[in-house]
């Protein structure tokens, strides 16, 4: 079953031995699970990349972690008002296995220590992410140079991510277009207010950002990017609100991400997908967050 006992420090997760003692223990990493996950990167940069986008939605968040034949994907919610999920697909691993779909909590914060713990210098290490069965703990292994470092981060009991799936068939804006525009329009909003209208404009093609307070308000024209969008597809004129902070997560996203997909359904749903590039190969892994709108 799942351990019920606070999490062990990560000294006392983490063993580093000499390359000679080690043989036996590499030998088993490589040779595959006939049961479980596991699952070989080439270097932990990818994962410690990745995983500082997901405590923006929640503190202390406890991820809800997907491992099968097709990759890994990490949810993390904030109820069912805001949500961001990180997929590796498998073809982005050296090698994958697993004998089941395994689903569990893993805590976002132990494993972000782990990968400090390991330093840049494990950016160009061979890594292995391994799960036995259900209940057991998720493994993070590091080989380099004659060294082996292992940590085992104690998993929860899984708790399934609210749905937030709306009616994203029926949208009412659908943009593709560059990250840098939509990260630099963030950042001038943000000073403004504490809320987000997005407009649509149907007939003009066109995308409008606004924020009001105290101090004064701000609109952003996308006007001067239309020859720029890979996609624009508005069939009305839309205008819905969000709260600025439950879109604290884009900022990370948008700067690992080259081209961003912006989604706005008939109900609200805004869907933000990143397409993060995995450095030194030509795969993709995909960062999706999703917010609704205030009701008016």
């Amino acid at each position: 079953g799942y351990p019920a006992l606070p999490h062990p420090s990560i000294q006392g997760r983490m063993n580093a031995v000499e390359h000679g003692q080690t043989q036996s223990e590499s030998s088993r990493a490589e040779d595959g699970c006939k049961q479980g996950f596991i699952a070989e990167m080439a270097g932990t940069r990818l994962l410690s990349t990745l995983f500082p986008v997901l405590p923006a939605v929640k503190k202390d968040a406890i991820a809800h972690a997907i491992l099968n034949d097709e990759g890994i994907r990490f949810v993390v919610d904030k109820g069912n008002f805001m949500q961001t999920e990180a997929v590796v697909p498998s073809g982005v691993f050296v090698h994958l296995e697993s004998s089941d779909t395994y689903d569990f909590g893993l805590p976002v914060a132990e494993v972000m220590d782990c990968l400090n713990a390991a330093g840049d210098a494990a950016s160009n290490a061979r890594l292995f992410l391994k799960y036995e069965r259900h209940g057991s703990a998720f493994v993070i292994e590091i080989l380099q140079e004659g060294m082996r470092m292992n940590f085992e981060i104690a998993t929860h009991e899984s708790v399934p991510p609210e749905d937030m799936a709306d009616d994203l068939d029926q949208f009412a804006l659908k943009v593709v277009m560059s990250s840098i525009p939509l990260k630099e329009a963030l950042a001038e909003i943000d000073w403004w207010g504490d809320s987000l209208e997005i407009f649509g404009q149907a007939i003009e093609g066109n995308l409008l950002f606004s924020s009001s307070g105290s101090f004064g308000s701000c609109q952003v024209d996308f006007q001067r990017l239309r020859g720029q969008f890979s996609t624009f597809e508005c069939p009305d004129d839309i205008k819905f609100r969000y709260k600025l902070h439950t879109l604290k997560p884009l900022k990370p996203m948008l700067t690992l991400a080259k081209k961003v997909s912006l989604t706005i359904t008939t109900g609200g749903l805004l869907k933000v997908q990143a397409v993060v590039p995995v450095e030194g190969t030509d795969k993709l892994c995909f960062i999706e967050h999703r917010t609704n709108s205030l009701v008016e």
